[in-house]
């Protein structure tokens, strides 16, 4: 198990929580109680954490075993340490905290004679120093990057790729927590370098399979033996419900309105 950096503030937060939790101080014999009562030995919380990180100043980084941080965060009722800390990110309104996960994004090419819907892997992630959640989605050539933000019930980000390009996502999430399926719109610009807009969709994924790109045409979707694929064959079906973009300006006057 290689060693992992964590902040003494937040260390320090979860022993606190912990001696909360068990009716003690935070002192020799409180971790001993807690030790009683985790997978770890009073020693080891003592001497390679509390003696550590009351030498140190909050934004200190300490080198300690991930597996065991997890555990006292587990004890708390979390799912591991990130977690734990994602609770004390005020910052961070607590709908975006939901949402760190690994998903696929999906949306139909823009071009109305064949239909095709892009498989996107898509990782949102809680970055814990800079008290930020992040957008990443994987392009086949290139990756985009961006901050989200959350506002009115959407979470919202202006992605940016290796190149420069850019686009801005928005999803309804209203009051919901940790939706499997949330639907949205992107806009940007073609390949052309023209606008465009449409719809798009996240599905939460699971487990540690690899995601990947794909390409799939809407016929053989709704062919599949999935529901899931299916579905989304009829969600993205008819390009004019999936598809915005602009008349080919040739004059720059109202004449390229007609």
């Amino acid at each position: 198990m290689m060693p992992k950096k964590f902040t003494v503030k937040h260390l320090n937060m979860l022993l606190s929580d912990l001696s909360a939790k068990y009716n003690v101080q935070v002192d020799r014999y409180g971790l001993g109680v807690i030790a009683d009562n985790t997978q770890l030995t009073q020693t080891y919380l003592y001497e390679r954490i509390y003696q550590k990180c009351k030498k140190a100043d909050e934004d200190v980084l300490l080198n300690l075993k991930p597996g065991y941080i997890d555990s006292l965060a587990e004890n708390l009722g979390f799912n591991n340490f990130d977690h734990f800390v994602s609770s004390k990110s005020p910052d961070i309104h607590e709908s975006l905290l939901a949402m760190e996960g690994k998903y696929y994004s999906y949306l139909r090419m823009n071009n109305k004679q064949q239909g095709y819907i892009l498989q996107s892997p898509v990782e949102i992630s809680h970055h814990i120093i800079e008290k930020k959640m992040i957008f990443l989605l994987k392009g086949p050539k290139r990756q985009y990057t961006g901050e989200l933000s959350f506002a009115e019930g959407a979470m919202t980000a202006l992605i940016r790729g290796d190149g420069g390009k850019m686009f801005f996502h928005i999803y309804k999430l209203g009051k919901t927590t940790a939706p499997d399926v949330i639907q949205g719109t992107f806009a940007g610009t073609s390949m052309g370098n023209d606008p465009i807009a449409g719809r798009c969709v996240l599905v939460k994924q699971s487990g540690d399979n690899e995601l990947i790109n794909e390409k799939f045409s809407i016929t053989d979707l709704n062919n599949s033996s999935e529901e899931n694929y299916k579905a989304l064959a009829r969600y993205f079906k008819d390009f004019e419900d999936n598809n915005v973009s602009i008349n080919h300006p040739t004059s720059y006057s109202i004449e390229d309105l007609h």
